[in-house]
Formats: C-alpha cells, sequence, structure tokens
C-alpha cells in the first residue's frame, strides 16, 4: 500500500480501524491514515510495516496492534513515520508475541500515553524517535508489557 489516503469512519464497535490487518503482512509507505470512529491502524493477528506515514486524529488509537485468535508472535514497525493527535494512546501493544519496532519516528500530542505496552506486547524504540506531549506520558508498561529505550538523540535533526 503506497501513497495511499484512508479516512474512515464506522458504526461498528468492534475491529473498528481505518486498516486493518487480520493475518499476514501489509507494508505501508507514505500513506495517510486517519479514523473518525475508531483506531487508525489495527492488526488482530497479523504485522504491519508503517514508513513514512502520518497517523493523525484518530479517534482512539493511532495504531493498535492485538493477537489474533491464534495468538502468533509477529513483528511490526513504525519507521520514519509521525503518529499525532489520537484520542487515546498513539501506539497500543498488547498480546504475548507482539512486538513493534519504533524507528525514527514522532509519537507526539497524543491524549493518553504516546506508548502503551501491555499483556506481554513489547516496543523497542530506537534511532531519532520522538515520543512527546502525550497527554498521560511518553510510555506505560502494564500486565508484563515492555518497553526498550536505545535512542541516540545528540546528531539528531528533528521535523
Amino acid at each position: 500500500m503506497k501513497g495511499i489516503t484512508v479516512r474512515h469512519s464506522s458504526p461498528s464497535v468492534a475491529s473498528n480501524y481505518a486498516v486493518r490487518i487480520n493475518s499476514g503482512s501489509l507494508r505501508m509507505e507514505n500513506c495517510d491514515v486517519s479514523s473518525s470512529t475508531g483506531s487508525g491502524v489495527g492488526t488482530e493477528g497479523g504485522s504491519v510495516q508503517i514508513v513514512s506515514c502520518s497517523i493523525t486524529s484518530s479517534k482512539r488509537h493511532g495504531v493498535a496492534i492485538f493477537p489474533g485468535l491464534s495468538p502468533t508472535e509477529t513483528d511490526s514497525s513504525v519507521r520514519d513515520s509521525i503518529i499525532r493527535g489520537n484520542g487515546l494512546s498513539g501506539l497500543y501493544i498488547r498480546g504475548d508475541g507482539q512486538e513493534v519496532e519504533v524507528v525514527t519516528s514522532d509519537i507526539v500530542s497524543n491524549s493518553a500515553w504516546g506508548i502503551n505496552a501491555a499483556g506481554g506486547g513489547i516496543a523497542k524504540i530506537s534511532g531519532c524517535s520522538r515520543i512527546e506531549r502525550n497527554g498521560k506520558g511518553k510510555y506505560k508498561e502494564e500486565a508484563d508489557g515492555i518497553i526498550r529505550i536505545n535512542t541516540h538523540t545528540q546528531s539528531c535533526n528533528y521535523r
């Protein structure tokens, strides 16, 4: 999926995502995503590689990573992207084996946490990533969630 703008609205409560991945893998590049009723991007057993995208102004999470019905390990990533102004956390990861690498991306000005890892979910943050100005703070680890930070900010030229 390359160079696509997605504006989403749905009366559904369950699985309410502008972009939804149930299995397999999706690469998103240079996309602009928003949902007025749900989360911007969501996985339920699949994985997503988000590269040079803007995921902004969604009612719920910017990106939500969940296990599927048959839990398997998934590796998702957010690179050179902006996740901003979403109604809950910018990035929410829940479930054993759900792992997201965040590299040189901005996760800013979301209403809840910048990154929330829960229930065994793992976030790995590296490069010149900025996680700031989020309503409840940068990070939250809950129920065995893990956030690993390896950033180098001395030579960063922020967007």
